[in-house]
Parts: C-alpha cells; structure tokens; sequence
C-alpha cells in the first residue's frame, strides 16, 4: 500500500507597471497576479532513505502528488521545483524544507467512530501522520 503526500507552493507573484509609479514607486499601486511568463513547474522529490531524486513531471498547478511507497517514523523528504516559462527558459531549483514523517498528532475533525465494510462500528483512533 502506498501513502499520497501532496506537495504544495506559491504561484510566483506580478505586479504591472502603472503611471503612478512615477508620483511614489515604493507603492504598488496593483494588486499582484499570477505571474504570466510562468508556464509550468517542475517538480522532484529527494528520497534520502535511497540518496535519489525521483522526477515527479512538470505540472501547471502549484501542487503535486507524491506516491510513497513506505512510509514511517523515519522517512524524510525534499521537495525542490523549478519554474518553466513561456519561452521554455528552466529558472534555478527551489528547495523546501525537510519534511519528517510523524504519527504523533491527533485528528479532531473526523468522527469518533469509523464503519467498516462488514457494517461494523469500531472506534477511531484519529491519528494522522503530520509533515513537519
């Protein structure tokens, strides 16, 4: 059984040139978009039980999904992207933090009690595993 993580980032940020630059240019006088030269990003994971960056592909969105084979206490992971532009130019590598897998927090949002397929009501535990 593998485990799903998803890797999320901010879209990088743009702000157009407006007249009032010139009356004080330490104003942005527009509201930041979604860059327009940024076509895509590419993303990779590190893998330090196996010391291998695993390609993951380009994606449009500012996230992507991460199959892990095995996951426990002792897993680490590196994210690092890098941004494709419209004219196909590849910035430099973008390195999140090390993310340790942790099965020590309690999840309140779910119900007390889980149904299983037989019908059977058993108890939650309400554990997660939480990235930090």
């Amino acid at each position: 059984m593998t485990t799903r993580l998803e890797a999320t980032w901010e879209y990088p940020q743009y702000t157009a040139y407006s007249i009032l630059n010139a009356i004080n240019p330490a104003i942005c006088w527009q509201s930041p978009i979604n860059n327009p030269l940024i076509r895509s990003f590419d993303v990779e994971v590190y893998r330090e039980e196996e010391d291998l960056w695993v390609n993951l592909g380009q994606t449009e969105k500012n996230y992507a999904y991460v199959d892990i084979p095995s996951y426990d206490i002792k897993s680490s992971y590196l994210i690092r992207i890098a941004t494709i532009g419209v004219s196909g130019k590849r910035s430099g590598w973008s390195y999140s933090s090390r993310y340790i897998a942790s099965p020590l927090r309690f999840d309140f949002s779910v119900a007390d009690t889980v149904r299983l397929p037989n019908g059977e009501s058993k108890p939650n535990q309400r554990l997660f595993f939480l990235m930090f």
